[in-house]
């Protein structure tokens, strides 16, 4: 009976060890703080180390990284638009309205908002291209500070754990 019950107790113990590495790997990929991840996940940062060596956890991680770099590349397309569109169709509407072309046929991407005033006038607000260029810039920056999910895992790992005070050993710095 006692044997049965440490059995179930051990069972229960790595259950919920493997729900705090699912855990960890989630916080990590969206905040690139490992520290911060251990902490939230009721872990002590020094088994960071040990969670990151799981290949389980690594191709996780990797699978957020790499969804964001899809997300990535779908705001970039959206904010290439609109920096870098002409808005000719926009004008071809406002000037000669809905009878020079099929609306469908237009590409009024370069405008944010659009509506009639009761005179028949249109009124039309267009998107900040300076600002998309500014955002498109802030993107590449980012990108290219990320690199591979293994450079990501190693800089994060490496960079908070030196920030913490904790070695690569799993102890306290003793300095």
């Amino acid at each position: 009976m006692q044997k049965e019950i440490t059995e179930l107790d051990e069972k229960e113990r790595r259950r919920e060890m493997r729900e705090k590495r699912r855990k960890f790997a989630d916080i990590l990929s969206l905040s690139g703080d490992p520290v911060l991840a251990a902490r939230l996940c009721g872990l002590q940062p020094c088994e960071c180390g040990d969670i990151l060596d799981k290949k389980a956890i690594r191709r996780k991680v990797n699978r957020y990284l790499q969804n964001r770099r899809e997300i990535y590349g779908t705001v970039r397309s959206g904010l290439e638009r609109i920096a870098f569109n002409r808005c000719n169709d926009a004008v071809k509407l406002a000037f000669f309205g809905k009878d020079s072309a099929d609306i469908e046929d237009l590409d009024l991407s370069c405008i944010s908002a659009i509506k009639r005033d009761k005179d028949g006038g249109v009124d039309m607000k267009f998107f900040d291209r300076q600002r998309a260029l500014e955002v498109l810039m802030q993107l590449d920056e980012a990108e290219s500070s990320c690199g591979s999910a293994e450079e990501f895992l190693a800089a994060v790992t490496q960079k908070n754990f030196e920030e913490s005070g904790i070695t690569e050993g799993g102890g306290e710095d003793e300095n």
